[in-house]
């Protein structure tokens, strides 16, 4: 062969490049594509965890005809209350394993003050909690090695165990200074819960709380609702408030959404309106009952987003009046790892509509 057609055979340098760019448009176009595909693939196994919850929640409820979670929501992130709220006179709640389990993080912290209903709803579904002593003088017990095996009864003189109703997968599980922990933190902060765990979503490496609010059965409509006496959603964690509670309740959830927990925020400044919160902050950790998730809003009304409380539980179709009423609300942050937007995922159907 010729060394002319040597020379041929070979790429120039022009050549070289021009490929180079090729390669390099092909790319650009393809991570976009790849980053949408896996992040489809998210959502669609996050709506799927929110629906099995759902009827592991129902299966529970037509066994007990209540709706799970051990706590009553009047000690639910109440820090007005001790360990005699729990067990009755001369009771208690505590945190312990048996001596043979090590590795658990047993330090009390907070437990008392600032369990969330998500907390609430593992310890229903997979139990986590014993008791020991008399009716009327519980000790309360919350062990960490037993969630996963099942609810147990809380009367001591037949302390009988049931069956999950899940598997013990998705939880907030973590390692910390003093062990296994189940409080919630990621690269942003800690959440303001316990060291009992949550349900967490299906976003890979900036998994979230699933968010459990069980609604206050017979609550009547409100005609005149007020940010303290509504039939929508209230924030009194108080056992006896002064006003008539909202079928929800926003201590249930506050832990959780007035924190900075959420990793990758993908929310942009432009789009918060008229929010008391500083950017980047989750919604659904006020009540004000003029709020809106309609832009422009109707008379009297003032479009918030993230979303206001009030507004993200009123029905769309029943003014004053919640959704799922005399049921239950399961949330995940969705994409954005913002609650209380338009794409979070959510067992009543779509945000805002």
């Amino acid at each position: 062969m010729s060394k002319q057609n040597r020379r041929c055979s070979a790429f120039t340098l022009i050549e070289l490049m021009v490929v180079v760019g090729i390669i390099a448009v092909l790319i650009s176009v393809l991570i976009p594509v790849i980053a949408s595909v896996r992040g489809k693939a998210y959502d669609a196994n996050t709506k799927n965890w929110v629906q099995q919850l759902t009827g592991a929640i129902e299966r529970y409820q037509s066994d007990f005809r209540a709706y799970p979670g051990p706590i009553p929501d009047s000690l639910i992130f109440n820090n007005a209350v001790d360990g005699s709220d729990f067990g009755g006179p001369g009771g208690g709640f505590a945190v312990g394993v048996p001596s043979t389990v090590q590795g658990f993080d047993t330090t009390p912290g907070n437990l008392y003050t600032n369990i969330t209903g998500s907390e609430n709803l593992v310890l229903g579904l997979l139990g986590g909690l014993r008791a020991t002593g008399t009716v009327g003088a519980l000790q309360l017990v919350y062990d960490p090695s037993i969630v996963g095996l099942g609810p147990m009864s809380l009367n001591p003189a037949s302390p009988k165990r049931g069956t999950a109703y899940l598997d013990a997968t998705d939880l907030s599980w973590r390692q910390g200074t003093n062990g296994k922990t189940g409080a919630f933190a990621d690269g942003t902060g800690p959440a303001n819960d316990t060291l009992i765990p949550e349900f967490v979503d299906k976003y890979p490496g900036a998994e979230m709380p699933i968010l459990y609010l069980r609604a206050r059965r017979g609550v009547p409509t409100n005609a005149t609702p007020t940010i303290t006496s509504n039939s929508v959603m209230t924030n009194q964690p108080n056992p006896t408030p002064a006003a008539p509670r909202g079928t929800y309740d926003l201590s249930q959830i506050v832990g959780y959404t007035a924190t900075s927990i959420g990793e990758g925020k993908k929310i942009k400044a432009n789009e918060y309106q008229n929010s008391a919160n500083p950017f980047p902050s989750h919604g659904l950790r006020t009540v004000r009952t003029d709020s809106a998730t309609t832009n422009p809003p109707p008379a009297t009304k003032t479009f918030v987003y993230p979303f206001d409380g009030y507004a993200y539980f009123e029905s769309p179709q029943m003014p004053n009046t919640a959704r799922n009423k005399d049921s239950f609300i399961l949330i995940s942050a969705g994409a954005d790892r913002t609650y209380g937007t338009r794409d979070d995922i959510v067992s009543f159907g779509t945000v805002g509509e």
